[in-house]
């Protein structure tokens, strides 16, 4: 189930990587993701740490790309997220299913410019939402390099904190602190690495919503068993 994308604010001013004295917060929808992870099988258990680089943002939908121009990103500031995740695993390496029961991230900005340059400001954290990420790896049979390797989708309960929150608002965080972040992409490099371990590559986007009444999120699960179909990787 994908969650209704909303918009959000950038305010680079946040973390004093804003050139200009004028403010340079910007709108944006999406964010590109390149990603970089090592999960590990053992028996029904699946473990995965590993990194993505925001690689841009979009306004007002996914194919619309804001260029560094208007948001900064890779000229005055870089951003990533550090993320570690476990679960259920189903099948083999080579083709195999998760369902996660974790999926923790920590979204970094590193400044370029400013006061700040050249350190590590945390936004914020993000924790799954029960039941809803799941992934695939799926080498066998598709030739290296294609989308078939794999996919996956994850929702997560965002929160930013600190005295860099101000990075981030907008309509998406309804006024507060908090938002859900869906995060979905496929592998387009999957290399077995070992007996009990692989290494992924790939690309995809993420999305920001409010977070709903409980109820409401309830209804956010009819649809995870479709949450696995092919999606457009995104290019940097």
């Amino acid at each position: 189930m994908t969650i209704p994308p909303t918009p959000f604010t950038v305010n680079p001013a946040a973390i004093g990587a804003c050139p200009t004295p004028s403010p340079c917060s910007f709108d944006a929808m999406f964010t590109g993701i390149q990603y970089n992870s090592t999960p590990g099988v053992v028996g029904a258990g699946f473990t995965e740490t590993g990194s993505a680089s925001i690689s841009n943002f979009a306004f007002p939908n996914e194919s619309t790309l804001l260029l560094p121009g208007v948001t900064g990103l890779g000229v005055n500031y870089t951003l990533r997220e550090d993320f570690s995740a476990a679960g259920t695993f189903s099948g083999t390496l080579n083709n195999g299913t998760v369902l996660f029961t974790s999926f923790n991230f920590t979204l970094i900005a590193h400044p370029l410019i400013g006061p700040n340059a050249g350190l590590n400001l945390t936004i914020g954290s993000g924790t799954l939402v029960p039941g809803q990420g799941g992934a695939t790896t799926f080498l066998g049979g598709n030739p290296p390099g294609t989308p078939n390797l794999g996919s996956f989708d994850v929702i997560d309960n965002f929160t930013k904190s600190g005295l860099f929150a101000g990075f981030l608002g907008g309509t998406a965080f309804g006024g507060g602190n908090t938002a859900l972040v869906e995060a979905s992409g496929n592998n387009n490099t999957l290399t077995v690495t070992g007996a009990t371990t692989i290494a992924l590559g790939g690309g995809g986007d993420q999305r920001f919503a409010p977070v709903p009444e409980p109820a409401s999120l309830l209804l956010l699960g009819s649809g995870l068993m479709g949450i696995w179909a092919y999606r457009r990787r995104r290019t940097a």
